[in-house]
């Protein structure tokens, strides 16, 4: 169902944006990307052109993704926010308890009494406290941030075919697997996403160093894919002297 134009050179592999949604469609999660939400929602977002590239589509998509993250997120930081008022009036008692204990007079009768009472409201409230911690799960905000696009995509010289690009985006992890190093990182849609080279020219131990010393960081690598094929960790091209400065 096409209803979107084709946006020209702002598509790196010259589709339109119908094929665009076809291929997004077919992805796991996108069961709501249905013919009707596309004529509802987005038709008229291109007819008042807040929706004119495949750029903003990918915007637009991935916000709808991230929408009942943020919800639960939301939700996630109110019931937070209750357990820690909680904890705090808690933790006031005990203070102020032990301020009453201190004026009383009759001191040895209530002082045992007190500190019972005193050292179980304390506990207590560290209880709560830990909780709430452990229990905690991060905020939308405090998630890692998306890949971003750090050059325009070009055609591989080779003549293969294929086009690379690089990306800025946070390491999960890096391994080797014989002549291959295989990177998981955030992409785009702030999910985990795993890739490797080719180890056409032996393991490439510079950028395999370079990605496993950004762990938990964020880094610059370059990236490959030909048509519909898996994309790929250009490696042996980021070795090359005109593309070492992007990440080196």
């Amino acid at each position: 169902m096409t209803v979107l134009p084709l946006d020209g050179p702002a598509l790196r592999t010259s589709q339109n944006l119908s094929d665009h949604l076809y291929n997004e469609r077919k992805m796991e999660g996108r069961e709501w990307l249905t013919p009707e939400y596309i004529a509802q929602e987005l038709h008229p977002l291109v007819a008042r052109g807040e929706l004119a590239n495949q750029s903003q589509l990918a915007d637009h998509i991935a916000e709808r993704l991230s929408q009942p993250l943020r919800e639960h997120a939301e939700k996630l930081s109110r019931e937070n926010a209750h357990i820690r008022s909680v904890a705090e009036e808690a933790i006031a008692a005990v203070s102020s308890l032990e301020e009453r204990v201190t004026e009383t007079t009759s001191r040895a009768t209530l002082a045992e009494r007190g500190e019972k009472e005193a050292l179980q409201r304390l506990e207590d409230a560290i209880q709560a406290l830990k909780a709430l911690e452990s229990d905690r799960e991060p905020s939308f905000a405090e998630m890692p941030l998306s890949a971003v696009e750090k050059t325009q995509a070009w055609r591989s010289r080779t003549g293969s075919g294929y086009s690379n690009l690089g990306l800025e985006a946070t390491i999960l992890g890096v391994s080797r697997q014989e002549n291959r190093t295989k990177l998981t990182y955030i992409d785009q849609n702030r999910k985990s996403k795993t890739v490797e080279d080719f180890g056409y020219q032996g393991f490439v131990g510079p950028v395999h160093a370079y990605l496993e010393s950004r762990v938990g960081k964020r880094a610059v690598f370059i990236v490959t894919q030909q048509g519909d094929k898996p994309l790929r960790l250009a490696s042996d091209t980021m070795m090359l002297p005109q593309y070492k400065a992007l990440w080196g």
